[in-house]
């Protein structure tokens, strides 16, 4: 069977393609896929830096159940059976996620916190050696 005018040099009548043939066609193009591939990484790199960083964190927080302070309420129990204070689960859950959301909100709690981070640290550490 002869081969047909409109097939590619590659592929012949049995549906089979000719990978030697492919390849030297391949390398024919080949400044036009170092054209086009230069161009898409230059185009990607100069997005990458010049894009601006945008970070956004959301947190919730909320009161804690009573099954996660449970230890914590036996010996407060406990205590309370030694000392004579009223020891109302309800109130001591209430009042730890009151002193937890003040500390939360405190600036000077939040810069304690984050000052001792590891992350923290490598960057500081980081901006010392560069300076």
């Amino acid at each position: 069977m002869p081969p047909h005018e409109d097939w590619p040099r590659y592929a012949n009548p049995n549906n089979e393609i000719d990978l030697f043939e492919l390849l030297l066609r391949l390398w024919d193009k080949k400044g036009l896929i170092l054209m086009v591939t230069l161009v898409t990484t230059l185009i990607a790199g100069i997005y990458a830096f010049t894009a601006k960083e945008q970070w956004t964190v959301k947190a919730y927080v909320s009161p804690p159940q009573m099954a996660q302070i449970e230890d914590y309420l036996t010996l407060r129990r406990a205590f309370s059976r030694v000392s004579g204070i009223n020891a109302d689960p309800q109130a001591i859950a209430n009042h730890l996620f009151s002193r937890f959301t003040d500390m939360v909100s405190s600036p000077t709690e939040k810069l304690s916190y984050l000052s001792e981070t590891a992350y923290v640290k490598q960057q500081t550490e980081s901006d010392g050696a560069t300076c």
